[in-house]
């Protein structure tokens, strides 16, 4: 039987997997679970022309790697900050035509996930799900009749990405992933990635863990390539489970980035100029660990608030 072999990467090795032009998939819904530390190190690593491919809600992850200059083109159905506000590094790169946008809805990108993910072409809608302007707006949208019953189905063509890159609360050395709250389309993003699948996580447990409570495992280590160990690596978002989103952070975010210069600035002070240590420093690590989160008790040593 072949040997396990550890898949752990520093953040700057992990991320020099990813070769500018690809598309990549980041994971994370809105403020939470967003991979916040590998999405830094892209933008100091300077890769370019990304096509980026989004959960149907997408926060500063994108926000962050579109107003830095990384992408291209994005494939979203929303970016923004939820109740904080709009994303304004997006917006100004789409009233500019810096970048060019997808407006795919949550069902375009998530049964296009799906489709990806099984290894289908595409995946045809149920018939009560063609009412509405996506289909009409959205060209990539296409018709294929059901040659048993003759009937004409909406289809999502496949959505497969070169990356995935998503956080997760647990991972062990071997790429098996535990999420600790919502997983919504980082497990399909994972399974639907075509050469390379890097997970950072929070905490890292070990393969004994995971073989005594295998049902918890969200993402089977045979698809991962690379397991990131970045404790508050979704910061300044949500880890669920582990500690809450800094809403005084991402207030400052956007009052700073409400004009290029601003957001330039913030590039330079908490990006460009740190490492993911430093970066933890200079937003102290005292102030995000005080941020624990209401959930599960997974009560594993060596956990983040037991550190």
């Amino acid at each position: 039987m072949a040997e396990r072999k550890e898949k752990l990467l520093s953040v700057e090795q992990a991320v020099a997997l990813i070769a500018s032009g690809s598309s990549v998939a980041l994971g994370g819904l809105g403020l939470y679970g967003a991979p916040m530390g590998v999405a830094r190190e892209i933008v100091r690593q300077g890769k370019k022309e990304l096509s980026l491919i989004l959960s149907p809600g997408a926060g500063l992850q994108a926000d962050l790697l579109i107003g830095a200059g990384c992408a291209r083109e994005v494939l979203c159905s929303y970016i923004g900050f939820e109740d904080l506000g709009l994303a304004p590094a997006f917006r100004r790169a789409v009233e500019s035509a810096k970048i060019e946008v997808f407006d795919a809805d949550e069902a375009y990108v998530v049964f296009g996930l799906k489709a990806g993910a099984a290894g289908s072409p595409f995946f045809p809608l149920a018939e009560g799900m063609e009412g509405f302007d996506g289909a009409r707006l959205n060209p990539k949208y296409f018709r294929v009749q059901d040659p048993r019953t003759g009937k004409s189905h909406l289809c999502v063509p496949a959505i497969n990405p070169d990356v995935t890159v998503i956080h997760a609360g647990q991972c062990d050395p071997y790429g098996n992933v535990r999420h600790l709250g919502s997983r919504f389309t980082d497990c399909l993003m994972a399974k639907a990635a075509r050469r390379r699948v890097i997970v950072s996580c929070d905490e890292l447990i070990s393969l004994e863990a995971t073989q005594q409570e295998p049902q918890l495992t969200s993402v089977p280590g045979f698809i991962v390539d690379a397991v990131v160990h970045l404790p508050y690596g979704c910061h300044p978002t949500c880890s669920p489970s582990l500690y809450e989103r800094d809403e005084e952070h991402l207030r400052a975010y956007l009052k700073q980035s409400a004009t290029e210069e601003g957001f330039r600035r913030y590039l330079e002070e908490f990006v460009l100029r740190l490492n993911f240590p430093q970066y933890i420093e200079r937003v102290g690590r005292g102030k995000i660990s005080g941020l624990p989160a209401q959930g599960i008790d997974h009560g594993k040593s060596g956990s983040l608030h037991d550190s």
